[in-house]
């Protein structure tokens, strides 16, 4: 454009200078946010954004959860360039799309059952279940269930608890799973001579008939142990009873009384009879003579008649 000993430049957008020489920098404002690199244009710059960042300016931060990338519920939160998904319980990963799996690290004890996925827990969200073996509870199965507590043994049993079962032992004369069982002592039949057998706890009693004696009736009752009999007599024991074998002399049944040798009159001829031990004596009347006065006396065998005279007894 002319002048007055002059000109003067009318420049286009992005050129200043007297002859419009320099080109305007409109990067020198820094119009580029967020760390974007600035590239100068004629009568213009544009923006290089880094990742994460989109508009004119790169003014906008890219929201990386607006296309909900966490799964399972997962909360997103948006970072630059990226995002992070908080996940709920029994998940993970980055997108929250890992169920946990709680038995991979096998939580189950004291032999759970394995189930048909070749497992020993049913995996749940956040959780597990174990299918305990017999005998056993709890979360884990860590848990011995003692069977005793039910007080299964009878009779003062003691109870001792073993996996999945007990064990009774019982006290002398009981016997069974439970201890349950009186133990008939009698039927080893432990009475003699048909002595009568009752049972007792852990012991028997034997009723024995008479002249038996002892815890099985094995003792004959010796009845001579009183000497009943008298008179120098011989006691034979018997079962129940004695008898007696008397001197001579002696009867009844302990040869108590003596014999009246006196009763059968032995002594003749008006003989007194003295009874004795197995005898008798006979007093003889004058003229009688002998062990029972049977002989007659013969005056005349000392001659007492003289001068030939005849004596007449």
């Amino acid at each position: 454009m002319d002048a007055i000993d002059g000109y003067i430049c009318n420049c286009f957008p992005g050129f200043v200078g007297t002859d419009c020489e320099i080109e305007t920098d409109e990067c020198t404002s820094n119009p580029c946010q967020n760390r974007a690199t600035c590239l100068d244009q004629i009568d213009g710059f544009i923006c290089s954004c880094l990742q994460g960042f989109d508009g004119t300016l790169c003014e906008i931060d890219i929201n990386e959860c607006s296309g909900n990338p966490c799964l399972n519920s997962g909360t997103c939160v948006d970072n630059i360039n990226s995002y992070t998904c908080i996940c709920p319980p029994g998940y993970a990963g980055q997108d929250c799309d890992t169920d946990i799996k709680e038995c991979a690290s096998s939580p189950c004890m004291n032999g759970a059952l394995s189930l048909p996925n070749g497992g020993s827990a049913t995996t749940l969200v956040n959780g597990f279940s174990c299918v305990c073996s017999p005998g056993y509870d709890g979360l884990t199965c860590e848990i011995d269930v003692d069977e005793c507590t039910s007080n299964p043994c009878k009779n003062a049993a003691i109870c001792t608890d073993l996996v999945n079962r007990y064990l009774c032992t019982c006290v002398p004369g009981f016997s069974g799973l439970d201890c349950d069982i009186d133990i008939n002592e009698c039927n080893s039949s432990p009475c003699e001579n048909n002595a009568t057998c009752i049972d007792r706890i852990n012991s028997f009693q034997c009723l024995c008939p008479a002249g038996f004696e002892g815890t099985t009736c094995s003792g004959d009752i010796d009845e001579c142990n009183s000497s009943p009999c008298v008179n120098g007599a011989t006691c034979v024991d018997g079962v129940d009873g004695y008898s007696c074998s008397c001197v001579d002399g002696f009867i009844g049944d302990t040869c108590q009384s003596n014999i009246n040798e006196c009763a059968s009159q032995p002594c003749e001829n008006n003989g007194t009879c003295t009874d004795g031990i197995d005898s008798f004596t006979c007093a003889c009347e004058e003229g009688f003579i002998g062990a029972t006065c049977l002989e007659e006396v013969n005056e005349c065998s000392s001659g007492p008649c003289l001068n030939q005279a005849t004596a007449l007894t």
